[in-house]
Parts: C-alpha cells; structure tokens; sequence
C-alpha cells in the first residue's frame, strides 16, 4: 500500500511539475510573441485592439486550461477521484473551474499591465506625486518632476515641472509673479497644465494678464472631492482675490467612486455619499501602490523583467489593490462604509454652490470656469449657478476656432512632437494655443466686469 501511495506521489510532482514547466514555456513564448508584434506595428501594437484582444484571449484560454490541470492534479486522489459521488465530484470541478478562471485572468491582468506599461506613449516621474490620507495624492514640496512622452523608440521627450513650497505647481525662480494680490485655481490636469510649461498655462497667463499672482492647486486626475478639501484649506487662509474653479464632467464622476481615473490599476479617491438630502465627503477607503510605480519604459523588455514586472508592481497593484477595492465594495454593500452617490447633477448643484458661497464669505470672488461640458448636458446647472457666480465658457473661443480654421478640435490643441515639417499628437490635454486663448477669455470678460 505504501509503494503505491508512493508511486502516486511520485506521479503527482512528475505531472506537476511538466504542467509548470509548460506553462512557463508558453507565457515565455507569448512575451517574446508580443514584443515581436510590438516591433513590427513600430510600437504601436496597442492601437491594434481587434488582435490585441485576441492575442490576450488566446493567453487566458492556454493559461486558464493549464490552471485547470494543474490544479486538479493537485487535488485528484487527496480530495476525490473518478470514483467519488457525484455531487463531490461536481463541486471539485466547479471549484477548480472557478478558481482557475479567477487566477489565470489576475495572470493575465498583470500581463496587460506589464506589456501597457513597456509601450505607453506618456507617463509622469514616478516623484512628481506623494500618496496623501486625504486627497489621495498631491505634489512633493519644493521638488522638481517631469511628464515624459515616449514615441516609438526613438523620440522621447519630458515636461519640466516644479512644485512650490505647498506642495502645488508653480513656474521657475525667474518668471515668478511678484504681486500682492492672489488668486487660486482649482480644477484637474486641466488646469495644472499637464505636458505644457507652466509659463504656458491658462492660471500662469490670467493671473500674469490681471497683475495678480497666484496658486495653482489643480492636480492631474483630481475631482470634486479634491477641489472641496483643497478649498475647505486654502480659502480663508489666504486673501484670494479670484478664485477660479473648473467646470467639468469627469470632475463629478471622479467624486462617485471608490476607484479613481487611472489607466492600469485601482487608486483610491475622496468619495460622496449621500447623507439626508444633502452630501458627506468620506476619504479613501483603500490604501494603494498606484502611486509607486517604477516606470518600466525605460528598460529593455526581456523574460526575466517581466518576472520581476510580477513580483512587483504586478503583485502590489494588480493583486493588493485589486482586492482592496473589491473589499471596499463588498464593506459598502454591507453598510460598514457609506456607498458612494448617484446624484451625480445634485452632487455638482451642492459642490459648486458650497464653494461660491465659501468664497464670499472670505471676500473673494468666484468665477466658474466651464470647461469641455457641452452646453445642452449642463444647461440646468448653469442656469442654477448664473445667479450665484460669474460663469465664464472657455469653449466658446476655441469652438470658434474651429469653425474659423475648419480644422478638428484635435488637430487645433492637442499637443504634438514637432520634428520639421513632421508633428506627432502624444497628448490631448489642451495645448499652448488653448490656455492662451482661455487667460484671453477669462481676462476680457472680468475687464468688462472692471470698467462696468
């Protein structure tokens, strides 16, 4: 009995260790495969998102079945065999099915994140941000980052940035604005003028144009949520003249979210809950490693890097944070943590109206600044806030733009690598062009305010 229990045993690690040994063999294959295709589409393989999906199905499907096996070789003759009732038998191979599934697509996450983050066209110094309990992230004081733009393999190219003392972005020693007066601006990468000199964005021209000086406290991804805490902070503390807050969008959907905008991974964000008729704003539920990523483009992709991809910012963000989240959802659907809003168009009538109405009671000036949010989706809110605040549209001269040149949005202000005669587009945040016209806007019509 003993010899053949042995012999199991032997059999068991023998077949273990080939389905290992074949399924380190395939994904070697299929990441030597996709830096081929990757190659031969001049980096552009993830433009190609017909193949790309199939090319990651075929990837789940072999690294799912091998999972499978593995996985019932590992359990057949300790937890049941061939001959075990019927219903054991089910729920073993529902159970291998479930879990193989659920491994093999956490496998394949850490691929696609791995491969995205060796072809990616723009990514920002991994210092140009520090984790914060509150904001969920926010600029390193008194430092110096960058946003880099890679195209193909050849041109690369970074945005210096420099954060002041608080922590916010501000413009070289040289070209700092010595007035007494000073105004904040409040938005998203917008308004921190991501991949633009901050000489060249719209806070820097207008505050420049008003004979003020000023604080730009936008941040990349931030939201409603942000934009409260950083106004709860700041205004009051400091005499601000205007106080300039962007209108758009994705700002309100950003603050109804565990999960905050990101392109691989999970970052967590202040979120609003609904609390009576009125709303609460809670911190991040999650602690996260979204923002200690190395930045992987800068290396030779290889085998043993993509291992290494795995034991670390696969692990961290594809497997903590995952989960984190996940728990996070299931805590709300258990009533531990509130769950975020749904009123999305009452959330930005209370956020907007909290903070004209925090700004007049500092004596400061709020003027709204609406920003890439067609007119007829916020008619209501604007007709709710025009009696409150100065709205001004900073589309209106680049929608006029483009009619005048009968060129596309795109090809206006989006922002490009120029080599002669050649322009390449690695960015679609508003470009030089767009933040000279929005300080012209945004400086006429508070002028007109001035001399009325």
């Amino acid at each position: 009995m003993k010899i053949v229990y042995k012999e199991i045993k032997r059999k068991k690690i023998v077949s273990t260790l080939l389905i290992v040994a074949l399924f380190f063999a395939l994904d070697l294959a299929f990441t030597y495969l996709y830096f081929y295709f990757n190659i031969n589409f001049n980096g552009q393989f993830q433009k190609y998102h017909w193949f790309r999906k199939l090319f990651s199905f075929s990837d789940f499907i072999i690294k799912f079945f091998l999972l499978f096996l593995l996985f019932v070789n590992m359990t057949y003759k300790s937890f049941f065999d061939f001959k075990s009732g019927k219903l054991k038998f089910a729920l073993f191979m529902v159970i291998s099915i479930i879990i193989s599934i659920h491994a093999a697509s956490r496998l394949n996450c850490i691929d696609e994140f791995y491969f995205y983050s060796k072809t990616l066209v723009t990514r920002p110094f991994s210092n140009r941000s520090q984790p914060d309990q509150l904001l969920s992230h926010k600029g390193i004081p008194n430092s110096q980052s960058a946003d880099c733009y890679y195209i193909g393999d050849s041109i690369h190219g970074c945005t210096p940035i420099f954060f002041d003392s608080l922590g916010y972005r501000t413009v070289p020693d040289s070209l700092k604005l010595k007035n007494e007066k000073l105004d904040l601006y409040l938005g998203c990468s917008f308004t921190f003028g991501d991949y633009i000199m901050a000489e060249d964005s719209y806070p820097y021209l207008t505050s420049k144009l008003l004979k003020n000086n000023y604080i730009n406290a936008g941040c990349g991804a931030y939201g409603l949520g942000q934009m409260k805490l950083l106004i709860d902070s700041l205004v009051g503390k400091y005499p601000f003249n205007y106080v300039f807050i962007q209108l758009s969008p994705w700002l309100s959907e950003r603050s109804i979210s565990f999960n905050g905008p990101v392109d691989y991974g999970y970052r967590s964000f202040p979120y609003f809950s609904d609390y009576g008729k009125s709303f609460k704003l809670n911190p991040p539920s999650y602690s996260t490693y979204a923002y200690s990523r190395k930045n992987w483009r800068e290396t030779p992709p290889s085998y043993s890097e993509k291992i290494q991809f795995f034991l670390t910012d696969g692990l961290k963000i594809e497997i903590h944070d995952y989960y984190c989240y996940w728990l996070s959802r299931l805590k709300a659907k258990a009533g531990i943590i509130p769950e975020p809003t749904r009123r999305k168009e009452s959330l930005e009538k209370y956020f907007y109206s909290y903070a004209i109405n925090k700004c007049k009671k500092n004596n400061s000036t709020p003027i709204i600044l609406k920003l890439k949010y067609p007119k007829d989706e916020c008619r209501e809110l604007l007709d709710y806030l025009s009696t409150m605040a100065k709205i001004i549209d900073l589309d209106a001269d680049l929608d006029k733009k483009v009619t005048e040149t009968n060129c596309s949005y795109e090809t206006l202000f989006s922002i490009y690598y120029v080599n002669g005669n050649d322009s390449i587009i690695y960015d679609h945040h508003p470009n030089e062009l767009a933040n000279k016209l929005f300080s012209k806007r945004i400086y006429a019509e508070l002028k007109d305010i001035k001399q009325d």
